[in-house]
């Protein structure tokens, strides 16, 4: 209560432990900044309410789902939970709640990269309602209990996407970061082009779906290789260090880490 008060400019900054019994403040000023942050969460802890990934939230705030909201100054940027549960309401409700996933539903992340899309196109598919198979596990959180269907995913995507998918969806696809995806087209991993992307209307690289799938048929993320052992990141890399696997290089200073897939042991494919 003290930090907000300082915050607003009600107390001074050097007042660090103030007696607030001794002072009275405007009710209707104090209560109304209180009701707005007690209605609103910071990021770090949007990612935890949502069971949701960074790269996934970063994605959807970009085209708009969440505004980030500055109640002073000073504060640091947070979200409303209305808008946070509206969109929850959005992309679950076709869901069914179920004990454990059926045979060939996955989650987002998962299904994402075996259809070689980018995880965001499958939030729009959930929350246009293009996605009929979805099921929701019980005793997991938001986004992450979510579960879709990949035959049908595959099923959407053949009717309405192109063959070329653009640089900015790429890292998502393949669970790595930007630089990642540079050092993978500038090093011939994955043959690009120059052509503009309709969507935005803005010329950027690009790299067919072909010779994306070509390129998963042999290699794979840490990150995404973790995720289909259902183990933490952490735990993976210490696993693949103790059996001697060691990844790709790329170059100096690129942090992702990518494996082949033939030097994987039988159990870790």
């Amino acid at each position: 209560m003290a930090r907000i008060l300082r915050l607003t400019g009600h107390l001074d900054a050097d007042q660090s432990k103030p007696d607030l019994g001794q002072y009275l403040f405007p009710v209707d000023e104090i209560q109304g900044l209180l009701d707005q942050i007690n209605a609103s969460i910071t990021q770090i802890d949007t990612l935890e309410f949502l069971n949701i990934s960074r790269p996934q939230f970063n994605a959807l705030r970009e085209e708009g789902h969440f505004q980030a909201i500055k109640l002073f100054d000073v504060a640091r940027v947070t979200y409303d939970k209305a808008d946070l549960l509206d969109f929850w309401k959005q992309v679950s409700r076709n869901a069914t709640s179920v004990a454990s996933a059926s045979d060939g539903m996955h989650p987002i992340s998962l299904a994402a990269n075996m259809a070689v899309c980018p995880a965001n196109r499958v939030f729009k598919m959930l929350m246009a309602g293009e996605l009929k198979s979805v099921e929701k596990i019980q005793g997991e959180k938001m986004v992450g209990s979510l579960r879709v269907c990949i035959n049908e995913l595959w099923s959407q995507l053949s009717s309405h996407d192109g063959d070329w998918i653009f640089r900015r969806d790429l890292a998502d696809i393949l669970g790595i970061d930007g630089w990642s995806v540079k050092a993978l087209l500038e090093l011939g991993f994955l043959p690009r082009t120059r052509m503009r992307n309709q969507r935005t209307r803005k010329v950027a690289d690009a790299v067919s779906r072909a010779d994306v799938e070509s390129f998963l048929v042999q290699y794979i993320s840490l990150k995404l290789l973790a995720l289909e052992q259902d183990v933490s990141v952490q735990k993976m890399a210490h696993e693949l260090r103790l059996l001697g696997i060691r990844p790709i290089f790329l170059r100096h200073g690129v942090r992702a880490q990518i494996f082949r897939k033939d030097q994987l042991t039988p159990n870790l494919k």
